[in-house]
């Protein structure tokens, strides 16, 4: 059962997940060795995951149960150390809200090779991981009790990854929290004030303004956004906004994960290689959707120090027009 425990003071969720502490670290500061060798993530380790959920081959195919021996491009797994579910250590919270309702963990494994980094994936390994990921998604916001989907990508140590080999999570909770909460709210009153979801109106003047695009493709937008969290940060927005990232065609799937790797690799050149995480945003349920869905990478460049954690105001260092004309001179 997850153990969930909501601070009124912040108005913030935590899960405390004992379990997590469990999770082999591959980050660690002796004499490099071959991950290939012990990697559960590389074809020919299969044995050490749990089972396999789905898997696909290069075509994005799924595999049956059947034939998932087969040699697979993507696979799906669950995720063996979750965070939103604890052997029946929920307790008592006195005058705190608490919930026990577990979660779903799931990991999206992009590559059978071992790969280090999103800009290492072949075109055809980013779209099909991106498939898997819709599909998978579009599942578990399904199932009974499920109030958010979440796809993300931590890599590198500081990111909050454990292993080197990259792989996407989705974690489908059984809570909203207030900040999901939030942002899907003045989404609706956009909506309703101004007919248009409130990403449709930021990308309309970031496009008349120019200083923070970064590239216009035939199906996206990358932007550095005019309020930037952290140096570098780049939204990746479909021009299709109205439409939830689940919906996204096969067209955009591959252009998505070409601009992913694209920018991804940029942000290496620029930055050495920094430890970075991918989120793909959705509102609290997808049959809510009423717009705003988009990518976003963040390079993990800066802490937060106290001001930021003491007041929730956020302090960066490279204006997002400065990002965006590095970004776009780096080719």
């Amino acid at each position: 059962m997850a153990d969930l425990r909501f601070d009124p003071v912040s108005g913030t969720w935590v899960a405390i997940a004992r379990n997590r502490n469990k999770r082999p670290m591959e980050f660690v500061s002796v004499p490099e060795i071959k991950e290939e060798l012990r990697c559960p993530f590389c074809s020919g380790h299969e044995e050490a995951t749990p089972q396999a959920i789905a898997a696909y081959d290069a075509q994005g195919n799924e595999l049956t149960s059947q034939g998932l021996s087969q040699p697979w491009v993507v696979r799906v797994v669950p995720n063996k150390y979750p965070s939103l579910n604890e052997p029946d250590q929920v307790v008592d919270g006195g005058p705190y809200q608490t919930s026990s309702a577990d979660g779903i963990q799931e990991v999206v494994v992009p590559s059978p090779r071992h790969v280090a980094s999103f800009s290492e994936l072949t075109q055809q390994e980013a779209t099909v991981s991106l498939q898997a990921c819709q599909e998978r998604l579009r599942h578990l916001a399904q199932q009974t009790g499920v109030q958010h989907v979440m796809v993300f990508m931590n890599c590198g140590l500081v990111a909050g990854a454990s292993l080197g080999h990259i792989h996407l999570q989705i974690i489908a909770s059984p809570l909203s929290s207030p900040s999901l909460d939030r942002r899907a709210s003045l989404n609706d009153q956009h909506l309703a004030e101004q007919g248009h979801p409130i990403l449709r109106s930021l990308l309309d003047w970031e496009v008349q303004q120019q200083e923070r695009v970064v590239e216009e493709t035939k199906r996206f937008f990358v932007v550095c956004p005019f309020a930037s969290q952290y140096p570098y940060q780049t939204w990746f927005l479909p021009k299709r906004l109205e439409v939830a990232w689940t919906d996204l065609d096969q067209v955009e799937r591959e252009e998505l994960g070409w601009l992913l790797r694209k920018y991804v690799g940029r942000l290496e050149t620029l930055l050495d290689r920094p430890a970075y995480n991918i989120l793909f945003h959705q509102p609290p349920t997808l049959a809510s959707f009423r717009g705003g869905g988009y990518v976003e990478l963040i390079p993990r460049l800066t802490r937060a120090a106290g001001y930021e954690l003491g007041a929730d105001i956020w302090v960066n260092p490279v204006p997002p027009e400065l990002a965006a004309q590095q970004l776009r001179s780096s080719d």
